[in-house]
């Protein structure tokens, strides 16, 4: 694989698709397209009443980091890492 040339060059090997949950702005998605241009809002992809676990796997399967504030990501993530959903309640 050849080594980056320029500075935009290099930045084409660390874009990240980012998925904006529904307690964030759907205009994230446009403000923050020239540093991450494949983004999304679940708002915009009609998933903004989805299940967690819908989100979760829409994503993963999709190749999107999912961005949220909502404080319940860190249980699940903890949860889904050491295999157990009774510490999430899922």
């Amino acid at each position: 694989m050849p080594l980056p040339r320029t500075a935009s060059d290099s930045l084409r090997w660390y874009i990240v698709k980012l998925l904006f949950d529904h307690n964030l702005l759907p205009k994230l998605v446009r403000r923050l397209a020239d540093l991450h241009p494949d983004s999304s809002h679940l708002f915009l992809l009609g998933m903004d009443q989805a299940a967690d676990d819908l989100v979760w796997k829409w994503a993963r399967q999709d190749g999107y980091t999912i961005v949220t504030k909502d404080s319940d990501v860190s249980r699940i993530l903890v949860a889904r890492t050491l295999g157990s959903t009774r510490a999430c309640g899922v």
